[in-house]
């Protein structure tokens, strides 16, 4: 008997609501407890009215969403999920203070809700833990806020790199971990890889010093879509321009990326569009490097191995250095001086400069 009774739901009804959903029921084939019963199993289930009376969210610490969970006394307190590189964490802070700081060992008991949200912090959880994602989902927020996404084929060794994360290391295992997160970050496909990660990163698998094999590390390094590489910060690069028609030598240092428009590649068309003439190719090629001699060709910029510089300021390369009557070079590059018939007769007709003519024909088509 006490059996039946726990299994019983008591619904008061006013008489009239009471008629108009029993005659809802009847129109749809079903008995009014058969109809409340699977209202009840798809709210569970789905959470739809839930939803419509849950609090909104507003806007909380760093501009994202948070929401707002009053204590028993009325004290508000603002819950975000806040990820952290490649992993998830939930936050508690206090939107009265200036730093959101809040006393943690005063908060147990204080709500119901906010000991719910402490339980899982306190816990070991990622992006899947069925606790996170309904606390998240009780409080309006996106479990999934800045998950990041990889490609298929990555995430196995997406998951082999996550698995030597040690969350209380220190010393060396620190800096592991901070190599792992490195490595995740690269080969996430919601956000382009860092240059300067990408540098850091490759810094690290060329000087190996951990006591783990640094094989996984390396697999996971050359899977790194360098197509996609981008910067948040100018990435700087130094071009070296010889003696030309564009001037008497000098050296230019032309940034990509960072704040300002550039193209998706990172090039600043507005800034360095004007660039033209001839310069040394560089000796040691990166992505922001590669970028910048294939921009510069686009536009007319002819580059010169070590060998073909040599030869071109002992030719074309002097005559403009001569023509000027002043120059810039690198050591070793130093245009050479013609004899002074050669001289004499440089000042009344040009010899033969096969680049410049090669860059009219190019102006002009």
């Amino acid at each position: 008997m006490a059996e039946k009774k726990l299994s019983q739901l008591l619904v008061k009804l006013p008489g009239e609501l009471r008629d108009a959903f029993q005659d809802y029921a009847k129109l749809h084939g079903q008995s009014a407890s058969a109809l409340i019963r699977h209202f009840i199993e798809d709210e569970l289930r789905n959470g739809h009215i839930m939803n419509t009376l849950r609090t909104p969210l507003v806007e909380g610490r760093w501009n994202r969403p948070a929401a707002p969970v009053t204590d028993d006394s009325g004290k508000l307190y603002h819950v975000q999920v806040i990820p952290f590189r490649s992993q998830t964490t939930l936050q508690i802070s206090d939107p009265e203070s200036e730093r959101g700081f809040v006393s943690f060992p005063e908060l147990p008991g204080k709500s119901r809700l906010l000991d719910k949200v402490l339980a899982v912090m306190q816990s070991s959880y990622d992006w899947d833990t069925p606790a996170y994602v309904q606390i998240c989902r009780e409080l309006n927020l996106d479990p999934n806020y800045g998950r990041p996404e990889y490609k298929s084929e990555d995430l196995e060794i997406k998951n082999a790199l996550e698995a030597h994360i040690k969350w209380e290391a220190g010393g060396d295992e620190m800096k592991l971990n901070e190599l792992i997160f490195d490595l995740l970050d690269l080969l996430r496909t919601d956000i382009f890889p860092e240059f300067f990660t990408y540098k850091r990163t490759k810094a690290s698998l060329n000087t190996w010093t951990f006591r783990l094999p640094p094989a996984l590390f390396a697999e996971a390094f050359s899977r790194i879509d360098l197509t996609r590489m981008g910067s948040t910060e100018p990435v700087w690069t130094t071009i070296t321009f010889l003696p030309s028609w564009e001037g008497r030598g000098y050296t230019a240092s032309i940034a990509i990326c960072g704040k300002g428009e550039c193209e998706p590649d990172g090039w600043h068309k507005s800034g360095y569009q004007h660039v033209r003439g001839v310069a040394l190719l560089p000796s040691r090629m990166d992505w922001a490097m590669e970028t910048v001699v294939r921009r510069l060709k686009m536009q007319g910029v002819s580059f010169l191995s070590l060998e073909e510089a040599r030869a071109y300021m002992d030719a074309e390369g002097a005559w403009w250095a001569f023509s000027q009557g002043s120059w810039q070079a690198p050591q070793g590059l130093e245009p050479r001086q013609p004899s002074t018939v050669e001289g004499m007769r440089w000042r009344f007709r040009r010899p033969e400069t096969p680049l410049y003519d090669a860059h009219q024909r190019g102006a002009g088509s």
